[in-house]
């Protein structure tokens, strides 16, 4: 074996590999932390003044589009959908109907949700027997939905008054907006878990969605909460009930076929982390499933010069993907030739002195996606001594989740996905 290790060591590609490994995240965290700002700057400017939300806006919204619907799938969703209700019954807009889609759930969800449709005029309960599936209840809600903005949340979100009116206020300007998506931010960070997800959701989701944002276009409309035009919608043909992570897909097929989406970092919203390492594990599986059949459901049409808006996100999107996969494929061969008595080979770029400089750029990222996220996320500066960790563990968790789901999802027919 140790023939093959040292054969390995000399290997043009392995070099290459680890040039790819080490720079890729200092290179891209370079291009989160700047666009970020970039968006930020625009957002604080005379010039882009209406990017920030004003209430100008928002009255020309809710003047334009009186009747909001709100929908919100449901599968067993007995303890936390009460609460969510409450939320949505106080959201700040002129009309609303709310729709909740009831996924043949089996633990008293219905029950609940019927007494509330005793008290309340505004909420339409669909009944399905069967568990279909999230994208199958969602396509069901929006056939009955009313208004021309609906508004599709998860049943155990935390949605203040105003996230409505800050969604909406972006829409005014743009009509080749299909849609805009809040700002998750964790309600729950007893846990270790829990803690490095809440710094994933600083460093990565908000930092990454700001930046792309500033670029014109962002790689996924979150299904915890989103507001999206009910016409654009409809155009693409509703959300696909063969994909594992239906907000992934539809954002991607939303933007090739010639819509625009959105990013309101100031739509704060609250939801529940994975409660465990397994847990998480079986959620992040998800989503690396998602977006591997997102990218194989859109990926030619994103190639298209029309669609010359989407490379940059198809470009990040493929070289994670790619980079995940060699980090565990490096970080195999450094442990073999440590257990063959090799001079290590494979992971030294992440591990000696330049993943010094990895991990320094990696915390600047997460500090920095904190910083934006504190005014309307006070809370998430108590995580902040777990930072370190994040590039230290969390990428591997990560880049295990993506490898262990990348050809299976390849080499598998599409299925009709249902509630986990």
């Amino acid at each position: 074996m140790a023939p093959v290790l040292r054969a390995l060591a000399g290997s043009p590609a392995v070099h290459l590999a680890e040039v790819f490994v080490a720079w890729f995240p200092v290179l891209f965290a370079f291009l989160a932390i700047n666009a970020s700002r970039q968006f930020f700057l625009d957002r604080r400017g005379i010039v882009t003044q209406r990017l920030e939300p004003a209430g100008s806006d928002v009255a020309d919204a809710q003047e334009r589009w009186p009747l909001l619907t709100v929908l919100l799938p449901v599968h067993n969703g007995a303890s936390t959908v009460e609460l969510t209700l409450l939320d949505l019954a106080r959201l700040d807009w002129p009309v609303l109907e709310v729709i909740v889609v009831d996924d043949g759930s089996t633990d008293g969800t219905g029950a609940v949700l019927d007494r509330w449709a005793d008290v309340s005029s505004l909420l339409r309960v669909v009944h399905k027997v069967e568990n279909e599936g999230k994208s199958a209840a969602l396509n069901d809600g929006l056939a009955l939905a009313r208004g021309e903005l609906v508004l599709i949340c998860d049943d155990d979100v935390v949605v203040p008054p105003e996230t409505a009116a800050l969604l909406a206020a972006q829409l005014v300007h743009h009509d080749d907006l299909a849609g805009v998506t809040a700002n998750p931010r964790m309600v729950r960070t007893g846990r270790l878990i829990e803690k490095l997800q809440a710094i994933e959701f600083s460093a990565t989701v908000s930092t990454q969605r700001r930046g792309h944002a500033a670029w014109g276009r962002i790689s996924t409309l979150s299904g915890v909460c989103t507001l999206f035009r009910a016409e654009a919608l409809r155009a693409v043909g509703g959300f696909d009930p063969t994909q594992p992570a239906e907000d992934i897909e539809l954002t991607w097929r939303l933007q090739t076929r010639g819509w625009r989406v959105g990013y309101e970092p100031h739509a704060a919203v609250g939801t529940v982390p994975a409660p465990g390492v397994r847990a998480w594990f079986r959620q992040r599986r998800r989503w690396a499933a998602g977006l591997v059949r997102a990218l194989q459901a859109n990926g030619s049409r994103a190639l298209r010069p029309a669609n010359a808006a989407v490379w940059s996100l198809l470009l990040e999107a493929t070289a994670s993907i790619v980079w995940c996969h060699l980090l565990v494929a490096l970080t195999v061969l450094w442990l073999c030739c440590l257990a063959a008595g090799v001079p290590p080979v494979g992971n030294g770029v992440l591990i000696g002195a330049w993943g010094t400089v990895t991990v320094c750029v990696a915390v600047t990222q997460i500090l920095w996606g904190m910083h934006l996220d504190a005014e309307d996320d006070p809370g998430v500066r108590r995580v902040r001594w777990y930072v370190p960790l994040f590039p230290l563990a969390y990428w591997w968790m990560m880049s295990m989740t993506v490898v262990s789901v990348t050809l299976p999802t390849l080499c598998t027919p599409r299925r009709r996905e249902r509630w986990e």
